[in-house]
C-alpha cells in the first residue's frame, strides 16, 4: 500500500475529531456525576483528551 500524505492527514483529523467527540462525552459525563471526586476525575480525563485532540498535527485543531 503507497504512502498518501492525504490519506495520513485524514487519518489524523479523524483520531483529533474522535478524541473530540470523546471529551465531549465525558464532560457532559461530569455534569451528572452524584459524586464529586467521580466528577472531577472525569472532568481531568475529558481535558486530557481535548488536550490531546489539539494537538494532533494537521487536524485543524492546533
Amino acid at each position: 500500500m503507497a504512502w498518501s500524505e492525504q490519506g495520513w492527514m485524514q487519518r489524523l483529523r479523524r483520531q483529533a475529531e474522535a478524541l473530540s467527540r470523546s471529551a465531549d462525552r465525558l464532560d457532559a459525563a461530569s455534569l451528572t456525576a452524584a459524586d464529586p471526586f467521580e466528577a472531577h476525575v472525569l472532568r481531568r480525563a475529558a481535558f486530557a483528551l481535548a488536550d490531546r485532540a489539539e494537538s494532533i498535527p494537521y487536524a485543524g485543531m492546533g
